[in-house]
C-alpha cells in the first residue's frame, strides 16, 4: 500500500510521566475529545482522522424484508472513522464513495467481506448489515444493541503489508452505543478506549518539531488534576517499528531485531563464501594443466580470471534459483505457522528483484575473486610438468585464517541458537503462577438481570461435572480489556512508581485458576 503523503502523516500519542521516577511512557490511544479539539485549536491541519478499532463484533446480514439471513463474528478489522482517514491512507474503492462516511450508519466493506457475506461483491451495495459491538469502558466490557448499517461502498482487497487490516469501516458518527453515557462524543480529557487513536495530516509549511511544540503547549492548557498527560505526534513511517507502543494490528517489529536478522543472514553468507573459497583453492592443483594449456594457447591472466569468476557466477545463480524454489515451497508452511499471508513474487516487486540481483553479484565477487587470482597466476611450464603446488606460506596462512574465521562465526551462531532454545524452553516450561490446563474461556454478554442469569448458569454448569465456574472481565494473561490503575501501599501518601492491572472477578476466580495467595484471603 502506498501512502502518497507519508512524509506529512502522523499519529497522535499520549505521553505519560510517572510521578516519583519521572519515567515517560507512550500510548497509542488518545482521549475521545482529541480529534474535535485538534480541528478547533489547530485549523491549519489539513486532515484530522479519529480511528477506533473494534473487537469481537457480531454481524447479521439482513434481507430486504428485515429477516436475518447469515450470522458472522469478526474478531478484528471493524474500524470507525471519517472520510479524512482515506485522504491520508490510499485504500482503493471498487464501488461507492468515501464521503458516504459523513452520514451515520453507513459502512464500507472490503471485497473479501462482501463476497463472504453476499456471494458477489457487486450485489453488496445498498444491503443492510446489523452490528452488535462490545465496548471497553470503566469496569469491563459492555455490549450495545444491534445497529443497522447500510453498505455504501466496497473497498478493494487490503494488502497484507499494512497495519490497517480493514474489513468493515463504519461511519464515525454512528451511535453504536445506544447510551448517551458512552460514545465518542463524550467531553472531557479522561475518557478514552485502548484502541481509540487519531491521525493528522500536517500542512507543508509546518514541521514535525514545530507542531509537537504547539501540541505540548496546548496539552498544558487542558491538563487537570486527574489528567496530567501530554501529547506528541509520531511519523507514520516509524509506527510499524514501534514495538513498545504498538499499532492496531498488533504486529510490530523493532529495527534492532531486523538488524540482528540481517547480521545472521550476512554471517551465513560469509560462511558459504569462505567454504567456496577453501574448496576452490584446495582443488586448484587439479585445474593446473587446464590453466597451463590455456596460457600456452594465448590466454592471459585477465581472461582466465573472467572465466573463473563467470563459473562462480553460474554456480551462484543456480544456488539462488534453488533458494527461490525452497522459499516458494516453504512459504506456505511459514504463513500457517506465523499466521501471515506473505507472497513471493520477484517480477512484481522491483525492490526484491534488485536485492536478488545485488546478492548474486556480491556473493560472486566475494566467493570468486580470490580463487580466480590463485588459478590464473599458475606458471604454465610448472603446470604442464605437474610440478605445481599451492602450498605457499601465504596461501596456507590465508586459508587457515579463513577456516578460523568460519569456525568463529559457526560457533557464534551455534551458541546463539542454543541460547534461543533455552529461552524458548524457559518460556514454555516456566510456571505461570496459575493453572492453564482444562480451562475454557467463553465470551459472555454482560448480565442485565442483577446476577440471576450468572447464578443460574453457574448452577447448571456445576451440576454437569464442571469443577469451577468463574465470571470475570479477563483471564490472568488476557490484555484485550485491561485497566491500569495507580495504587498506594504501606500507608504511603504517594502513588507507587508503577501501575497495576485491574481485573474484575468473582470469588471463584482464584480457585478456578489455582492462584496462590501470599497474603490476605480470597
Amino acid at each position: 500500500m502506498k501512502i502518497e503523503k507519508k512524509d506529512r502523516v502522523y499519529r497522535v500519542l499520549t505521553e505519560s510521566r510517572q510521578e516519583g521516577t519521572g519515567t515517560i511512557s507512550y500510548a497509542k490511544n488518545v482521549p475521545f475529545q482529541m480529534p474535535a479539539a485538534l480541528k478547533t485549536e489547530f485549523p491549519q491541519l489539513e486532515q484530522v482522522a479519529p480511528v477506533y478499532a473494534s473487537h469481537n463484533d457480531e454481524l447479521q446480514v439482513v434481507d430486504d424484508s428485515g429477516t436475518h439471513v447469515k450470522n458472522f463474528k469478526e474478531q478484528s478489522g471493524v474500524f470507525y472513522t471519517t472520510p479524512s482517514f482515506f485522504s491520508m491512507f490510499n485504500f482503493p474503492l471498487l464501488a461507492g464513495s468515501y464521503e458516504s462516511l459523513k452520514d451515520p450508519n453507513n459502512v464500507l466493506i472490503t471485497k473479501e467481506i462482501a463476497e463472504n457475506y453476499f456471494g458477489d461483491w457487486k450485489k453488496a451495495m445498498g444491503k443492510t448489515i446489523k452490528i452488535t459491538g462490545y465496548y471497553s469502558m470503566g469496569a469491563g466490557l459492555f455490549q450495545f444493541p444491534a445497529n443497522a448499517l447500510k453498505v455504501s461502498g466496497v473497498l478493494a482487497a487490503i494488502p497484507a503489508n499494512t497495519d490497517f487490516q480493514l474489513k468493515l469501516v463504519v461511519a464515525y458518527g454512528t451511535d453504536f452505543t445506544g447510551d448517551a453515557q458512552y460514545g465518542f462524543q463524550q467531553p472531557g480529557w479522561n475518557l478514552s478506549a485502548p484502541d481509540f487513536g487519531c491521525y493528522v495530516l500536517l500542512p507543508q509549511n509546518i514541521s514535525f518539531s514545530n507542531f509537537n511544540q504547539q501540541l505540548s503547549t496546548y496539552a498544558r492548557k487542558v491538563q487537570t488534576a486527574e489528567n496530567k498527560n501530554s501529547y506528541i505526534i509520531q511519523p507514520i513511517s516509524t509506527v510499524h517499528y514501534d514495538a513498545t507502543t504498538g499499532n492496531f494490528s498488533n504486529k510490530t517489529i523493532s529495527k534492532a531485531l531486523i538488524n540482528v536478522l540481517w547480521l545472521i543472514a550476512l554471517f551465513i553468507l560469509l560462511i558459504a563464501c569462505v567454504n567456496f573459497i577453501n574448496l576452490s583453492t584446495a582443488q586448484a592443483v587439479n585445474r593446473a594443466k587446464e590453466v597451463g594449456v590455456r596460457k600456452v594457447l594465448g590466454s592471459n591472466k585477465f581472461q582466465l580470471q573472467i572465466q573463473f569468476i563467470a563459473e562462480t557466477l553460474l554456480i551462484v545463480i543456480m544456488a539462488m534459483i534453488l533458494a527461490a524454489g525452497i522459499t516458494v515451497f516453504a512459504l506456505g508452511y511459514v504463513n500457517n505457522l506465523l499466521e501471515l499471508s506473505l507472497k513471493f513474487n520477484l517480477l512484481n516487486n522491483p525492490a526484491v528483484l534488485l536485492f536478488f540481483v545485488a546478492v548474486t553479484l556480491i556473493v560472486t565477487i566475494l566467493a570468486g575473486f580470490y580463487p580466480s587470482i590463485v588459478l590464473s597466476r599458475f606458471n604454465p611450464v610448472s603446470a604442464l610438468k605437474s610440478k605445481l603446488t599451492v602450498n605457499t606460506a601465504k596461501g596456507i596462512s590465508l586459508r587457515r585464517g579463513l577456516v578460523v574465521f568460519q569456525f568463529i562465526i559457526a560457533q557464534a551462531l551455534i551458541i546463539g541458537t542454543l541460547v534461543i532454545i533455552q529461552q524458548m524452553n524457559y518460556f514454555m516450561n516456566q510456571p505461570l503462577g496459575f493453572d492453564k490446563n482444562a480451562i475454557v474461556n467463553i465470551p459472555f454478554r454482560p448480565d442485565s438481570t442483577g446476577g440471576k442469569l450468572t447464578d443460574y448458569l453457574k448452577q447448571q454448569l456445576l451440576s454437569n461435572g464442571i469443577q469451577f465456574v468463574s465470571f470475570n472481565s479477563n483471564s490472568p494473561v488476557e490484555d484485550n480489556n485491561n485497566m491500569f490503575t495507580t495504587f498506594r501501599f504501606d500507608h504511603s501518601i504517594k502513588d507507587a512508581a508503577f501501575q497495576a492491572i485491574s481485573k474484575f472477578v468473582d470469588n471463584d476466580y482464584v480457585p478456578t485458576y489455582k492462584l496462590q495467595l501470599i497474603a490476605g484471603r480470597n
